[in-house]
């Protein structure tokens, strides 16, 4: 920096202009040195004033110490490079100290200069630089111009760029040929501009910048249907619905049902495929080269209706006559039907019309068929009236004993009705009333009469016949009435027909249970009887207890052999044996008991007096004894010590 003459600490007065300091400055922070370790004057106080000037070096503070007297004028220094933010001047950060926008009312035409490439790009004194020139300055730069749209004339892509010490060209390409004029295109898409400054005789020529890419967009196109929906029947001729298109996009046509309506891709020719259904006839168009789609599908609804099928049934009326009879079914057109057959309502399963043999009146239904056409169904009937028949008996009176076999009196029956029998006095006679077999029941009396329903295929104009039949009386009869138990006749009685039967007693056994005798009738009935009956031999329980507690039960059935269990065995005490075990089970439950007895050794006598067992006090029961304490063996206590 600067220094001015002075005293020791650097008072003096100097006025500075058009000047600049690129020096660092140390300052010992110890000392009051710091006060004058300044970015252009290094003195403690000077006075006087600083025009234009500024500090771009390392240094404690501003221009000048804080405690200046100076006056600062459109001076500046770079604040990224002072410790303290203090003293006289204005502050700047270094990219602003190198913008020539910061440095306002200096001469930088004729004093100073300003460029990348000199001075670090500070500012510097043009008397050291003759030949310099400045830069031109690109004031205003060119942009895209903002949604455009194609119309088929050509359109500007940029606004104009503006330029101090210089003018703006501008090209369609980095290495284009360069022009004032600004570019135009005329189709949609995406445009590089490039631009320059050619800098007049003072000034520097700026290099091509760019690209600015200006965008011309599609205009909007549109299809769009003549009519919406349509009504057509099978059968019907290729047509075509007129589309309009603005625009141009490509256009491609679909049918959503092919099976009613197929169309032609390029053209749009709808051709008629079947029916009934609807099909929906799709014009799909691709954005163009200059138009673009926001709906990109019309649409329109094809109705097809089926054609109609011309058809008669006729069927038939006649008496039975055992012959199969149906319906005929003819078909005038189209050709190439299908007929089915059914005989309910919407159920069409046979191939060809059911015939019928039988009386009766049957309904047969049809439907007949085509691909694309309207079904028919309907329905013509077949009926066959019942013929006429007859019943007749050739005996009209029978004459029996009673207790003769049951008969039969033949029926004369032509057709084939059903024919019930009844007796109107079954006291005397009953009749089977499906086959006519006369039972006799008893002297006396009675009508038995066949009576006919009309059949599948005949009807009867008289529908009963009847004879009279006299049963004479016949000596009493007996029977044998027999009692069978487990297969083996008990008893047997012989009694007359028609006499009370009173049931012998039910029947006892030791061990067994009778199961009482099977159904006996009230009344001896003109057969023999035979009365069963059987025995089931019983199950009794076995208990053995200990000590009055239950130590095991068994299930043995009467008469069995009993196996008495093995004795119990209980440390230090006897067991008493079992109380008396029949040797088979009787009639009834068992229980056999036992006791265990504690051993008392005083009065245990041993049998074998070579070996003879030693117990503690408390009756147990000893090895040779090994501790000391008091035993008792053979009947007197021990000492072992």
């Amino acid at each position: 920096g600067l220094r001015g003459i002075g005293d020791d600490w650097g008072y003096y007065s100097v006025s500075i202009s058009d000047c600049f300091a690129r020096v660092d400055m140390e300052a010992d922070l110890s000392s009051k040195s710091y006060l004058t370790g300044c970015g252009l004057i290094g003195s403690y106080e000077p006075r006087g004033t600083i025009t234009n000037c500024y500090s771009g070096g390392n240094s404690y503070r501003g221009l000048s110490s804080r405690s200046s007297s100076m006056t600062v004028k459109g001076s500046y220094y770079d604040k990224e490079l002072v410790v303290v933010e203090n003293g006289t001047g204005t502050a700047k950060t270094t990219a602003e100290m190198k913008t020539k926008a910061t440095y306002e009312g200096w001469d930088f035409d004729t004093v100073w200069g300003i460029s990348s490439t000199i001075n670090d790009g500070y500012p510097f004194l043009r008397q050291f630089y003759p030949d310099f020139k400045e830069d031109a300055v690109l004031t205003t730069a060119p942009v895209a111009v903002a949604d455009l749209v194609y119309t088929g004339e050509p359109l500007v892509l940029i606004t104009a760029g503006v330029a101090e010490g210089g003018e703006v060209l501008y090209a369609l390409s980095a290495d284009g040929e360069f022009s004032a004029e600004l570019p135009t295109a005329t189709y949609p898409g995406d445009y590089a501009v490039y631009y320059k400054v050619v800098g007049d005789d003072n000034h520097n020529s700026l290099p091509i910048a760019g690209p600015i890419i200006a965008t011309i967009n599609k205009a909007a196109g549109v299809i769009s249907f003549a009519e919406s929906s349509m009504s057509k029947t099978y059968g019907d001729a290729d047509f075509t619905n007129t589309l309009t298109n603005t625009g141009d996009g490509t256009v491609t046509y679909t049918s959503n049902n092919e099976n009613i309506a197929t169309v032609n891709s390029e053209t749009g020719l709808v051709t008629i495929m079947g029916a009934p259904g609807d099909a929906t006839i799709t014009a799909t168009v691709t954005d163009g080269t200059n138009y673009a789609y926001a709906t990109t599908t019309a649409t329109f609804t094809i109705g097809v209706n089926t054609a109609a099928i011309t058809v008669s049934a006729e069927g038939f009326t006649g008496t039975y006559d055992g012959a199969s009879h149906t319906i005929t079914v003819t078909v005038s057109e189209p050709e190439g039907t299908t007929v089915k057959y059914g005989t309910t309502a919407d159920e069409y399963a046979l191939d060809a019309a059911p015939t019928y043999t039988d009386a009766g009146e049957y309904t047969i239904y049809y439907q007949v068929t085509k691909a694309n056409y309207t079904t028919v169904e309907n329905s013509a009937v077949v009926s066959i009236l019942k013929a006429a028949a007859s019943i007749s008996y050739e005996t009209t009176a029978v004459s029996k004993t009673f207790g003769d076999e049951a008969f039969i009196n033949a029926l004369t029956m032509t057709g084939d009705g059903t024919v019930t029998y009844s007796s109107d006095n079954m006291n005397v006679a009953i009749v089977n009333s499906e086959t006519g077999e006369v039972t006799i029941k008893g002297a006396g009396t009675a009508t038995i009469k066949a009576t006919v329903v009309d059949g599948t295929n005949y009807t009867y104009a008289t529908k009963t016949a009847q004879y009279t039949m006299t049963v004479e009386t016949a000596a009493p009869q007996y029977y044998t009435l027999t009692y069978v138990v487990d297969g083996v006749v008990y008893q047997t009685f012989s009694i007359k027909e028609g006499k009370e039967i009173t049931p012998l007693d039910s029947l006892t056994k030791e061990g067994y249970t009778f199961s009482g005798w099977s159904e006996i009738p009230a009344t001896m009935p003109a057969s023999d009887v035979t009365i069963t009956g059987t025995f089931t031999i019983n199950t009794y329980t076995l208990t053995y207890t200990v000590d009055g507690v239950v130590y095991n039960t068994a299930a043995v059935t009467y008469g069995a052999e009993i196996t008495p269990l093995e004795a119990p065995v209980k440390e230090g005490y006897t067991f008493s044996g079992w109380s008396e075990i029949p040797a088979t089970m009787p009639a009834s439950d068992v229980t056999i008991t036992g006791t265990f007895t504690l051993v008392n050794g005083l009065t245990e006598v041993e049998a074998d007096a070579v070996q003879v067992n030693t117990y503690t006090l408390e009756g147990a029961k000893v090895q040779t004894p090994r501790r000391n304490g008091v035993y008792v063996r053979g009947g007197h206590r021990i000492l072992v010590k």
